[in-house]
């Protein structure tokens, strides 16, 4: 979906800092309030637009699109504690970690050699333990600088202060990723194991009539190595989830943030969808949802085709949150979704929700994990 948005005027301002701000300067900026911007750089150039005439290609496409105002590379865990890639598929998992590297342009233009770059870079990196009900998170922000901050494609390489996603070989999997922060750090070897999904129409994904992105996601992608939680390392298995997007237009006019859900279950299957959130609180005709089954055969839902229906609400900073969901989708049946923590509140310079979710059916039989994300 569309994450990690954080204001021009933010940016200018990290284009020229040596230290990065932090959140507390921004008081936790909403996503969907900042989401609102112009497809032109101060300078009056166009970015570059999604068009359904332009096919994703891979692995061009794991690489940067500079000329798009915005994009994001965003890995999900779902975590056990264990040595082998053998998973306790009948129990939830007991940590979740996140981390996205956002890439936000000043210009359309090609960059400029060495540390004159228009590209500015945030990183933000989480962990759930579920057994301690607690959720720590960091961030990262920093403008491009040669061998610092940087993405670069074949072989594929992504780093931030306290970050980094390195192809291992030639090839885009295997990965190496490592995220440290001052009481959680994850080092994690990710490798494919399923073919990736073009969401929307063959990876063209409309958010309206005028905006859209270029989304594509790889789910389940196997997870092993370690996890620290303060001094405490510990060896963990498990699955991934990347998804990749990039565009330049805003949010349509109405539209005050989103609800999004990427959900792997036990039985081999794949479950991805959202709901574009209105002010006005209308169903929108753009929300989409995508099943995988375990044979690869696809279903993709249309608006009208599933529901996501609040169970439980909480309060977190003044504001209300979903951690309960009841999903149900035409064909497939219902899904209980429920957070495994409640608070999972990212307190960054954007703020949101994000964290992990078990998944259920309406008898409480555990079905899966995932993650769920929600903007306002």
């Amino acid at each position: 979906m569309w994450r990690r948005l954080t204001r021009l005027s933010s940016l200018l301002l990290l284009a020229g800092c040596a230290e990065p701000p932090s959140s507390e300067q921004f008081g936790g900026l909403r996503a969907g309030a900042v989401l609102n911007e112009s497809t032109s750089a101060m300078s009056g150039e166009p970015f570059a637009s999604a068009s359904p005439d332009v096919a994703i290609e891979l692995p061009r496409d794991h690489g940067p699109h500079p000329a798009f105002r915005q994009e994001w590379w965003y890995w999900t865990f779902v975590l056990w504690r264990g040595v082998e890639q053998v998973l306790p598929l009948n129990r939830p998992a007991e940590f979740g970690a996140q981390l996205v590297f956002f890439r936000r342009a000043l210009s359309p233009q090609p960059d400029p050699e060495g540390w004159r770059s228009t590209q500015v870079y945030m990183s933000h990196f989480a962990v759930t333990n579920v057994a301690d009900g607690a959720h720590r998170f960091d961030e990262a922000l920093s403008r491009e600088l040669p061998g610092l901050t940087y993405v670069q494609n074949e072989p594929f390489s992504l780093r931030l202060p306290g970050a980094s996603v390195q192809s291992i070989g030639d090839s885009f999997s295997p990965l190496h990723l490592v995220a440290k922060s001052e009481d959680i750090s994850v080092d994690l070897r990710l490798a494919s194991t399923e073919a990736p999904i073009l969401q929307g129409l063959e990876g063209y994904s409309a958010k309206s009539e005028q905006a859209a992105s270029h989304y594509y996601s790889i789910p389940r992608m196997s997870v092993q190595g370690s996890l620290t939680w303060d001094e405490r390392q510990v060896p963990v298995v498990g699955w991934a989830w990347l998804d990749r997007e990039w565009s330049t237009q805003p949010l349509p006019q109405g539209l005050v943030g989103w609800d999004w859900m990427a959900l792997m279950l036990k039985d081999g299957s794949e479950l991805m969808l959202y709901q574009l959130v209105r002010e006005s609180g209308e169903r929108d005709a753009f929300n989409y949802a995508m099943h995988r089954d375990a044979s690869g055969h696809m279903i993709r839902f249309k608006s009208h085709e599933f529901t996501m229906s609040p169970r439980r609400e909480v309060e977190f900073d003044g504001d209300a949150y979903v951690v309960a969901w009841q999903v149900e989708l035409d064909g497939l049946g219902a899904y209980l979704v429920e957070a495994a923590v409640d608070d999972q509140l990212m307190r960054t310079t954007v703020r949101y929700w994000e964290g992990l979710v078990r998944v259920s059916d309406l008898n409480g039989e555990y079905l899966g994990d995932g993650y769920l994300e929600m903007t306002r």
